[in-house]
């Protein structure tokens, strides 16, 4: 069927008519604007935050003005213009639109039905943006029957209540705390906080007691931060395909840093369905409680056991746009407030899932950025970059494998990444270290000052140091290496091949390393990096390669560690002792059974 059929069916729409765009930020608006003056409107009038990073749009544009320290103040501070409008917003659009009869397209950052009372087109109602409250997603979880992490809610303030639930909910990996509403909807992880094991949690306190009333605090989770999305309809839940989710530590600090997603990375088949079927449960519970309808997003780790969903976004969100983007530019905004409107076209929901999950992963996309505020920036430079050899340099337009742009943003200035269509990334492990890596070519270029960004496995706060291992599959079995019976720490068991990563070492360096010290064979190690994190103990975290090319036979080449090699299969697994419990689980997911 494809995009077209969505284009010339929403079409008529648009044609005709005098529309009102609205954007945080201007180049955020630029293809829309096409697509609206395409559809045959009669005009188009851009209100943006500021000019962003990027093209900007062939039509009239009025810039708001709006700054902030952060992405989420800008946001902010957009959507507080749009809903007390400035005299000189006021006299924009009615210089605009004198008759009064334009219309406003609808985003996630309008809040009434008007705009100088031009009616807003798709507005989705308050009980439904309500459901981004994190204090009461859990019971949301609960009523979908969707498997969650334990978690309680106390205000900030109430040190005794705050000490316990952190010595319930504290696993020996540390404690997540993310910020009710008080100040509005949050994302980005900018309200959420991280408390590592024996960390004082005073100053983590007094930002929360600062900016909320109350905070949820759960346990942290080791894994690849991702999403998955769905839409929902009268009578049907649509489902995607996962996305990871860019979520950064800093080292000696207790925020997270987020910067964007990548359908590069897959999770074990297993899991996938597993947040499929979530997504479904959730879409169909929203739906019959509150009458839901459109786009949503579900936010959570892939951990070492499965999905674990943390928050839900009632919107259309970037990670079921470039999903959309890449399966043939499906145009999701068009879709999602159609469905919110309640037009009357026939979208064939069954085929747009089909077509999109099929086109996502055949494509496969990402794009990343941080704002930068030291720097002020009126105009957007792009630079090719190419990822070889385990890192991004500046390239030429016919070696290059992303885009890398700096350009205005509310902040002072804007990074951008965007993945070229021939990035040449392998599908499969995460990409975070590989995106993070990224920004050491804006860093030395433009003097953006990012820095080290450490993925959810790395070593930060004082947790578990980072160890690497090979996963080997051949066929239906595994190798694993048997440990010593004198070996000091986990000896006599069963193990997968792998080791420490060496001070300036990457972990795919090392773990290639490992392999040939340990088996004798030259790996191929995914450029993607880990599929999967284990948590092995309160000292180490384990990385683990999905490894299914080599040089070489496999064989006990490390014999002060091993004694025995041995490829095994899923049904033998009950006959030794292995060295985590996770295994079984993790094997499984790479095996079919």
């Amino acid at each position: 069927m494809g995009a077209d059929y969505y284009m010339e069916l929403l079409t008529p729409l648009y044609a005709g008519r005098r529309w009102i765009i609205t954007a945080d930020a201007a180049a955020g608006a630029t293809g829309m604007v096409q697509r609206v003056l395409d559809a045959g409107a009669e005009a188009v009038l851009v209100i943006a935050g500021n000019e962003g990073t990027g093209p900007q749009p062939a039509t009239e544009v009025f810039i708001v003005g709006t700054t902030g320290t952060t992405m989420m103040d800008g946001i902010r501070g957009f959507a507080t213009a749009l809903d007390t409008p400035s005299p000189e917003l006021s006299a924009a659009i009615d210089t605009f639109d004198p008759t009064g009869e334009a219309t406003v397209l609808s985003n996630y950052l309008i809040s009434t039905g008007e705009i100088c009372g031009r009616s807003v087109y798709g507005m989705a109602r308050p009980e439904w943006k309500a459901l981004e409250d994190k204090m009461i997603i859990d019971e949301v979880w609960d009523r979908a029957e969707v498997d969650r992490a334990p978690s309680a809610i106390v205000d900030p303030t109430e040190k005794s209540a705050v000490h316990a639930a952190l010595l319930e909910l504290g696993s020996g990996d540390g404690a997540v705390l993310v910020a009710d509403n008080t100040e509005g909807w949050h994302g980005g992880g900018e309200y959420t906080r991280y408390l590592a094991p024996g960390t004082d949690p005073a100053p983590t306190l007094g930002f929360f007691a600062e900016h909320s009333r109350r905070v949820r605090i759960m346990p942290f989770l080791r894994g690849v931060p991702c999403s998955i999305h769905g839409l929902v309809t009268s009578d049907t839940v649509s489902v995607f395909r996962p996305v990871e989710m860019l979520v950064y530590r800093r080292a000696g600090s207790d925020e997270f840093v987020y910067t964007g997603m990548n359908t590069v990375w897959d999770p074990p088949a297993s899991v996938r369905e597993q947040m499929r079927d979530a997504a479904r449960s959730v879409g169909a519970l929203i739906r019959n409680e509150v009458g839901y309808r459109g786009a949503f997003g579900i936010d959570g780790v892939c951990t070492a056991t499965g999905f674990v969903p943390t928050e839900l976004n009632p919107r259309l969100t970037s990670g079921l746009g470039i999903q959309a983007d890449a399966a043939g530019s499906y145009p999701m905004g068009d879709i999602t407030r159609a469905i919110v409107a309640g037009a009357d076209v026939d979208l064939r929901l069954d085929e747009l899932e089909r077509d999109i999950v099929a086109g996502a992963d055949a494509t496969r996309t990402g794009r990343w950025l941080r704002p930068i505020t030291h720097l002020s920036v009126t105009e957007t430079t792009e630079q090719p970059i190419a990822y070889a050899d385990s890192q991004w340099k500046p390239a030429d337009e016919a070696e290059a494998t992303a885009t890398m742009s700096l350009g205005p943003s509310p902040q002072g200035a804007l990074v951008y990444v965007k993945l070229a269509k021939n990035h040449g990334l392998a599908p499969g492990g995460s990409i975070a270290e590989i995106a993070a890596a990224s920004f050491a070519v804006s860093d030395k270029m433009w003097d953006t000052r990012i820095g080290d960004l450490i993925p959810g496995y790395g070593n930060a706060f004082g947790v578990p140091v980072l160890v690497v291992a090979g996963l080997l599959r051949r066929g239906d079995r595994l190798l694993l290496c048997h440990r010593r019976p004198d070996r000091g720490s986990y000896p006599d068991v069963w193990d997968l091949p792998g080791g420490h990563v060496e001070e300036g070492e990457t972990p795919a360096a090392a773990l290639a390393r490992e392999l040939n010290e340990e088996l004798g064979i030259s790996a191929e190690i995914p450029d993607v990096g880990p599929f999967t994190v284990v948590g092995v103990d309160d000292t180490l975290e384990m990385a683990v390669y999905l490894i299914d090319r080599w040089h070489g036979e496999p064989s006990n080449v490390a014999t002060d560690e091993h004694d025995a090699v041995r490829w095994i299969r899923i049904d033998e697994l009950h006959e030794i002792d292995l060295a985590h419990p996770s295994y079984p689980d993790l094997f499984r997911s790479v095996v079919d059974v």
